[in-house]
């Protein structure tokens, strides 16, 4: 075997050791890849289990309070209520409900807007506080709340922006419900900040 063949055999051997070593990096970038989809598939659902099970337990909460608690709640979402038509006590206590509960879709936002929460989810939280700040107690609320610097930016002009669009919901978020029969006119909401 003369120098020249054994030349040309190692170049034909780096050659093939050159293409084996790109088709492994080929399939170990594949395989990261995919790990990656994974994780992010992962996040997001715990992103969303977690989005959806806080508003739960605050909904299973709700499940214990008084007649005269729920009533408020409703109450406030009449369209024909205003920020004047409760007493301190119950816009103290509305104050921290609502803000419980937009404290946690705020969270929410961010996860939405990180990626780790899906848009479906997020529009679907965002329509329904859009509906809340529409009726006139929860709007003139929304508009305290903004004054207290609490809320991004961001999450103001998101908010905002839906309730702002006419397709989004109905001017009551409890559009559905018969507040007529849930609050009826012979029943006073005391000015007492109900007990839980």
């Amino acid at each position: 075997m003369t120098l020249e063949t054994v030349y040309y055999i190692t170049q034909i051997i780096a050659v093939i050791a050159v293409v084996a070593s790109l088709v492994f990096v080929g399939i170990e970038i594949r395989q990261g890849a995919e790990q990656t989809r994974q994780n992010t598939r992962a996040v997001k659902a715990a992103a969303s289990f977690e989005a959806t099970h806080s508003w739960a337990t605050f909904n299973e909460n709700a499940l214990g309070w008084s007649e005269e608690q729920r009533a408020l709640v409703v109450a406030t979402a009449s369209p024909d209520k205003t920020w004047d038509d409760f007493s301190t006590d119950e816009q103290i206590f509305m104050m921290v409900f609502y803000r419980a509960l937009f404290q946690k879709l705020e969270g929410q936002f961010y996860m939405y807007q990180y990626g780790s929460l899906d848009k479906e989810l997020w529009e679907g939280r965002r329509d329904w506080a859009a509906g809340v700040i529409r009726a006139p107690f929860c709007r003139s609320l929304w508009e305290r709340e903004k004054l207290e610097k609490i809320w991004s930016d961001q999450f103001i002009v998101a908010l905002e922006a839906a309730r702002d669009d006419s397709e989004t919901l109905p001017q009551s978020f409890f559009a559905q419900l018969d507040v007529n029969r849930a609050v009826q006119p012979d029943q006073a909401v005391s000015s007492e900040i109900p007990k839980t």
